[in-house]
């Protein structure tokens, strides 16, 4: 088996009102739905860091180690209109 690696970023952004800890979740939650082996996350500065960490700690609240969701997405909706 061939191992998919996805190299990403803050990519459309602007799409969802230029909030990155989003856009970094939902890059996170995809990877992991479609079976992706490694995401590596490219952030270029610690402006862009800092929200990837930010939504790091929320998917680690939240999905375990499958991939699976554990809460109702309303609660991690509200854990991101917080930061």
């Amino acid at each position: 088996k061939l191992e998919v690696v996805i190299h990403t970023g803050n990519w459309g952004t602007g799409a969802y009102g230029g909030n990155k800890e989003l856009m970094s979740l939902l890059q996170m939650l995809a990877a992991d739905f479609a079976g992706v082996d490694e995401l590596i996350y490219h952030t270029f500065s610690k402006q862009f860091t800092d929200p990837y960490l930010r939504a790091l700690k929320v998917r680690e609240k939240y999905v375990d180690a499958d991939g699976n969701i554990l809460y109702d997405w309303k609660y991690i909706r509200s854990d991101l209109m917080k930061m």
